[in-house]
């Protein structure tokens, strides 16, 4: 057995043993650093310093501070112009490549910008993510420099708050695998030739985009699709109104986070893999489910293949949702966000449809094949109890989901100020558990906020790894 300081000897001291690592991991270290602490190591010996020069760097605008007052005159433009001039030193004195650069607080377009976006030392770079802070709607404002598509060895990119070219020209992008399309001006054309530009394409984000009306995807490796579209804010604004998946083989989710400011129609031709579709919402239920016209899915075998399916909803009607889980009876998750907007005052009200639909649909054993074979988990959101209809929700799946394994309960905090009593009267709201279509189920009731979707800021490539567009894992 080796000796041990205890036993009266003192292990080696001020040995440098980082130093004694190869350069390329050593490299690999400090290009995984922000741009400021990787500057730090050039001060612990030469090596370090010849290692910075030469690692692949990593950029982001939001990493540069400036002291100025908040409230200085033209503070804006000169923030811009300062960390503009910053990062072009920057790129000047590396000698390396740049791996990662993020610009996400540029205000005004800059001839700058446009001129060190051709630098050399930006050729191989991997991931871009370039964002206009501020759009301006006049004519030509903002628009995405040239020079920001030139990078033929991107695998991720995002562009946002700009005005997107109506020509791509010859640009390709051959092993790019992510891509984000957030608040900008683009056209009809231009957008199916962006996504035709990546043929490796496997994750793409549509978010609040203008301009564009009907959306076609076409793509043989895209794995997720993500869409949001708020309401337009102008008269002369143009949203998304049609989305249809035209070729999607290898497409697996199809998240909708906020679509009733545009979204009226979606048409899946053909996406025989589609798993993960929603979350549609309860205007959108009243107003196309009747005649099918919001969802269109065919070959009807492609029903067949989702799995998880998430509502948003107010007010609705149970038989609603019955015709929604009819039309996919392989379905084993459901996602229900009782209320999308709460407040304190904003409770889920009574529902007169709710009351004449409870002695007939909870007792009648509907036929629905999920419910008999399929539907393991449910996840009710946003529940604000017996206040509402959302109990006799609650009621319907306990009494006819027969493969159920479990069903959580997510409930608002400002609704559980005594806790344990407000469980405990819900429960007793709901049938005993001698009379649920599965005996062993649970049903958890748990403290859950799920309202931060609706932020620009928290829709991004991450949600698109969940099965439901809440952010949620079961």
């Amino acid at each position: 057995m080796a000796p041990t300081a205890a036993q009266g000897v003192v292990p080696d001291q001020g040995v440098d043993r980082i130093s004694d690592l190869p350069d390329e991991l050593l490299c690999a270290v400090v290009s995984s650093l922000p741009a400021k602490d990787g500057a730090r190591t050039m001060v612990l010996s030469r090596r370090w310093s010849n290692l910075r020069l030469s690692a692949p760097l990593n950029l982001d605008d939001g990493e540069f501070e400036t002291n100025m007052a908040p409230f200085m005159p033209f503070r804006v433009i000169l923030v811009e112009y300062l960390k503009l001039l910053h990062i072009t030193r920057i790129l000047s004195a590396h000698r390396g490549p740049v791996r990662r650069l993020r610009l996400g607080s540029i205000c005004h377009t800059s001839t700058t910008s446009g001129d060190w976006l051709r630098s050399p030392a930006l050729d191989k770079l991997e991931e871009l993510h370039f964002r206009y802070e501020f759009m301006e709607f006049g004519p030509r404002q903002n628009r995405l420099p040239s020079s920001a598509l030139r990078f033929s060895e991107l695998r991720v990119a995002s562009y946002g708050g700009c005005e997107f070219p109506d020509d791509l020209g010859c640009v390709t992008f051959l092993k790019l695998r992510e891509l984000t399309l957030y608040q900008l001006r683009i056209s009809d054309s231009a957008l199916p030739a962006m996504i035709s530009a990546c043929p490796a394409l496997g994750s793409l984000l549509l978010v609040d985009n203008n301009s564009v009306r009907r959306v076609r995807i076409s793509s043989p490796r895209l794995v997720r699709l993500g869409i949001s579209v708020i309401e337009a804010r102008r008269r002369s604004s143009v949203v998304m109104k049609e989305l249809i998946i035209v070729n999607a083989p290898s497409m697996e989710k199809l998240l909708l986070f906020r679509i009733d400011g545009g979204l009226k129609n979606i048409h899946v031709k053909f996406a025989p893999k589609l798993e993960v579709l929603g979350c549609l919402s309860s205007k959108s239920i009243s107003k196309n489910l009747a005649n099918r016209k919001l969802v269109s899915i065919s070959p009807v075998e492609s029903m067949q293949t989702v799995k998880s399916f998430s509502l948003v909803a107010k007010h609705f009607k149970l038989d609603n949702v019955m015709d929604f889980l009819r039309c996919f009876p392989c379905l084993e998750k459901l996602y229900f966000m009782m209320n999308d907007r709460p407040c304190f005052l904003n409770y889920l009200q009574p529902i007169s449809s709710w009351e004449d639909e409870s002695g007939q649909l909870l007792n009648s054993g509907p036929s629905i094949e999920c419910l008999d074979r399929h539907l393991k988990e449910i996840v009710l959101i946003n529940y604000e109890g017996s206040t509402g209809g959302a109990n006799l929700f609650a009621t319907f799946f306990l009494m006819n989901a027969r493969v159920l394994r479990m069903m959580e309960v997510q409930v608002p905090f400002y609704c559980t100020t005594k806790w344990r009593k407000w469980k405990a009267e819900q429960k007793r709201a709901l049938p005993k558990r001698k009379d649920w279509a599965c005996p062993v189920a649970k049903l958890n009731f748990v403290h859950r906020s799920n309202f931060e979707h609706h932020e620009d800021e928290y829709i991004t490539q991450e949600l698109l790894s969940y099965d439901n567009p809440f952010g949620y894992q079961l």
